[in-house]
């Protein structure tokens, strides 16, 4: 779990979210990152990021109010991470990474 110590943190900003055909709508997001249960678990908010020794791989976990959940491996890249899914016709990658000056980008 250490190579996710650069994670950690408070990340507001400014966010665009496209979800079809037309232009991004704007968003204000902000993540409160930490880690828990001595460094087992990094929690992102409502997701949750863990360690698989059996799989050799991170396992990320979304949550929504209904108490539906989404669970997919998570790949480190260099400053960041990556994640997907598919659902039917539905698919999503989502990457994100901290620029050069410690912003984080996302693309989705």
């Amino acid at each position: 779990m250490k190579k996710l110590d650069f994670l950690a943190g408070k990340w507001p900003g400014d966010a665009l979210a496209a979800r079809g055909p037309g232009e991004p709508m704007k968003v204000v997001q902000s993540e409160n990152i930490q880690f828990k249960l001595d460094g087992l678990v990094l929690l992102l908010e409502g997701t949750c990021v863990s360690y698989d020794d059996s799989a050799s791989v991170y396992r990320f976990r979304s949550y929504n109010d209904d108490g539906r959940y989404l669970e997919t491996e998570l790949k480190l890249l260099p400053r960041g991470f990556a994640w997907g899914f598919e659902a039917g016709p539905l698919k999503v990658n989502n990457s994100m990474r901290l620029n050069e000056t410690g912003e984080w980008t996302e693309i989705c």
